[in-house]
C-alpha cells in the first residue's frame, strides 16, 4: 500500500525518502500515517536534521509534508541523487 524510508546522511542528518502510497490506496490517511511513523523514528534517534527533496509536480505530497511540519528550505550544496527533484525541505515542527 505505502512505504517510506529514513536514511542516514551522516552527521546527524537524516533523510526522508521513497515516500509513496500506491495509486489505489491514495486518499485513505495512508501516507499521513507513514510520515507520522517517520518523523517518530526520526525523534528517537535524536539527530538534529530530517529533510527530504521533491518535485513541485507533486503539491498534494508538499502540502502533506507542509501540514506535518517540514519548510522549503534552500538545496545544500552538492549534487541531489533524486533526478527529478526540485524542492528541498527541512522539518521544523512548530
Amino acid at each position: 500500500m505505502g512505504t517510506c524510508a529514513l536514511i542516514n546522511a551522516g552527521h546527524g542528518r537524516f533523510e526522508l525518502s521513497k515516500m509513496a502510497v500506491t495509486e489505489r490506496h491514495q486518499g485513505l490517511g495512508i501516507g499521513r500515517r507513514l510520515l507520522a511513523a517517520a518523523i517518530a523514528r526520526f525523534r528517537k534517534t535524536r539527530a538534529r536534521e530530517l529533510f527530504l527533496e521533491s518535485s513541485s509536480k507533486l503539491q498534494p505530497a508538499l502540502a502533506l509534508y507542509q501540514a506535518s511540519g517540514f519548510h522549503h528550505a534552500p538545496r545544500p550544496p552538492g549534487a541531489s541523487h533524486h533526478r527529478r527533484s526540485d524542492v528541498s525541505m527541512v522539518y521544523r515542527p512548530t
